[in-house]
Parts: structure tokens; C-alpha cells; sequence
């Protein structure tokens, strides 16, 4: 397991079954149900110090489940209280969502190499969100 990620499940908790059932991968079901139990640790006693701002945008970001209506998009994030001196909407870029379908694709190796040579060749640095996939 990474450093960051025994951190992250060290401050949510693990994941309930019904969260695990969600992932698509069944290599991280496997992983994930074999840890060990952990409750989600209250994030003030852990940072007694840090900013009630901070630690509402810590909360928001590290929900686990992205469906939950609690979890910040990106744009929630950056525009949150705890970062608004920092924030200038007017610069700030909107995207799609992003795709990650062609992830789930059972490809051989030989195609998988091609659909890559293709992205590189059609790449368009005017124009980065279009790509060949």
C-alpha cells in the first residue's frame, strides 16, 4: 500500500462494503477488504491546531466515495472559504468531467500500443482537451 493512501484510510476509515463493492477494479475489492478495520478519526482532534476552514476542505476532499454529495468537485475546492484569498474565479478554467471509460477496455498489448502511438500523433497542444480516443 502507498504511504499516502495507509494515510488517507488512516484519517476516513476503511471503505464499507458498499463502497468497495463500487470500485470497478476487483484487484483493489481484494486489496481493500483485506485490511484491517478502522472508524474515520475525528479530523479536529487529529489537527487540534489547524483551521476550522482547513479542516472542512481536508473533510471534502478526502471523501472517498465520489458520488457522495459531500465530496468537493475541483471547482468547489478551489473556490472554498479556507482558500478564497487565493481564488481568482475569473482565471480559473472550466473542464468536462473527466473520461476514464477507455480504462475499463480488455485489450491485447499490440492494441493498446497502437491506440497510444495514435493519442501521441494526433495530439494537438492548441487544442489539448480533443483528443483520438
Amino acid at each position: 500500500m502507498s504511504p499516502q493512501l495507509k494515510k488517507i484510510l488512516h484519517l476516513t476509515g476503511t471503505p464499507d462494503s458498499s463502497l468497495v463493492q463500487k470500485m470497478q477494479s476487483k484487484d483493489a475489492q481484494s486489496y481493500v477488504q483485506g485490511l484491517p478495520p478502522q472508524k474515520k478519526k475525528n479530523f479536529k482532534e487529529v489537527f487540534p491546531s489547524m483551521d476550522k476552514n482547513a479542516i472542512n476542505l481536508l473533510e471534502g476532499m478526502l471523501l472517498l466515495d465520489p458520488e457522495d454529495p459531500k465530496r468537493l468537485t475541483v471547482k468547489q475546492g478551489i473556490s472554498h472559504r479556507f482558500l478564497a484569498e487565493h481564488c481568482d474565479p475569473e482565471s480559473e478554467l472550466d473542464s468536462d468531467p473527466y473520461d476514464d471509460s477507455f480504462e475499463s477496455l480488455e485489450l491485447a498489448v499490440g492494441e493498446w500500443k497502437s491506440l497510444i502511438h495514435m493519442e501521441i500523433m494526433t495530439f494537438d497542444p492548441d487544442n489539448p482537451s480533443k483528443t483520438a480516443m
